[in-house]
């Protein structure tokens, strides 16, 4: 009898196949291409998931891109405000939470909500 992997086995195994290097180039070619814009707020999700903070400047830098999409503006906030929330280094976290205070004057009124909801969250 074959045993049925479960969904977060496979995955397991496809990102051990992989690599994490290849797995980023690949998450970052797609927001390059700029096709598909639904998926881009979950590209960069993964991109928190894969990397946290050694991914933070790539998404502080679409948090701030006032050329991007509300969407992915919004995911990009929750997305630092994960990585502050999961940091445990004094600095780091004050520095993420820094980052997440410039955006707080955003002239679109989503992005600073989710800044300020970001922060309390904090």
């Amino acid at each position: 009898m074959i045993a049925k992997l479960s969904d977060v086995e496979i995955a397991h195994s496809l990102f051990r196949e992989i690599g994490e290097e290849s797995l980023k180039k690949y998450f970052l070619n797609r927001l390059e291409e700029k096709g598909n814009p639904e998926s881009r707020p979950l590209i960069i999700s993964a991109l928190t998931n894969l990397g946290g903070l050694a991914n933070e400047e790539i998404i502080d830098l679409y948090a701030n891109n006032l050329v991007e999409t509300v969407q992915v503006r919004k995911a990009a906030v929750m997305a630092l405000g994960q990585i502050a929330h999961k940091n445990l280094e004094p600095l780091i976290k004050n520095q993420l939470v820094e980052a997440l205070k410039n955006l707080l004057d955003d002239n679109n009124i989503e992005i600073s909500s989710c800044e300020a909801s970001q922060l309390a969250s904090i």
